[in-house]
């Protein structure tokens, strides 16, 4: 009998954890520049879409531009992404309950260069 009561529970234990993370999602992908490298340290604002852009994470990618956005709600979101020298970039995303990768996302240059410049100087 206590057994049985021990496997009932132990099942119950584990469908419950079945069904909390059969409800999130992870969201991954990497950010780029136009000739397909990774672009460190760019920031990921993330908003979960409704009455009122609820604010849910800040992240910044890695050596290669990869990110990783754990244990979303499925809903839908908006991706604020910022990178210095590059035009900021908004995507919408929605979620399911399934992890999802967005892949690479690009960002186009805002970059100004500058001719050459030589400066004198007098002691």
């Amino acid at each position: 009998m206590k057994i049985q009561k021990l496997i009932a529970g132990l099942v119950l234990v584990f469908a419950i954890m079945f069904m909390v993370h059969e409800n999130k999602s992870d969201l991954t992908g990497k950010i780029q520049d136009y000739s397909g490298q990774g672009i460190l340290f760019s920031t990921l604002e993330v908003y979960k879409m409704g009455v009122e852009n609820q604010f849910v994470y800040k992240v910044f990618t890695g050596l290669n531009g990869e990110f990783e956005l754990p244990n979303l709600i499925p809903g839908e979101y908006k991706l604020v992404i910022k990178s210095p020298g590059f035009e900021d970039r908004v995507q919408i995303v929605r979620l399911n309950g399934k992890d999802r990768d967005l892949g690479a996302i690009q960002l186009d240059g805002n970059v100004i260069t500058l001719s050459p410049a030589i400066i004198y100087g007098k002691v």
